[in-house]
């Protein structure tokens, strides 16, 4: 089944940066210990294919996506967890989400 993207709850990145490269990085942190195609990657966050071909490929040169294997003539990429820039980018996500998350909390308290 096919979820339309506003049922979607909005990750952490893309709630601050509204572009297809922070629903591109929102994915691939919560799915960091796994490896995913262009296609799959594409279809998963909602962002065409050719955006997120250019995206991954951006990504891969700065280090933040590392190409772990290809399976048939599929490249596979994850979020590289050793690069500062990735680390930079999970913890500011994590931020997000924490506040969010208090917010969050705080409203329902008041209610």
């Amino acid at each position: 089944m096919k979820v339309k993207q506003e049922e979607k709850e909005v990750g952490a990145l893309q709630s601050v940066f509204p572009c297809s490269q922070s629903k591109i990085l929102d994915h691939m942190l919560v799915m960091k210990d796994f490896d995913y195609s262009i296609s799959d990657i594409s279809r998963i966050s909602g962002v065409g294919f050719k955006t997120t071909l250019e995206t991954v490929h951006k990504l891969e040169e700065q280090g933040v996506f590392t190409l772990t294997r290809t399976v048939g003539r599929s490249k596979m990429y994850k979020f590289n967890l050793k690069s500062p820039q990735s680390k930079s980018i999970e913890k500011l996500a994590f931020d997000i989400a924490e506040n969010r998350n208090k917010k969050l909390v705080s409203t329902e308290i008041k209610s």
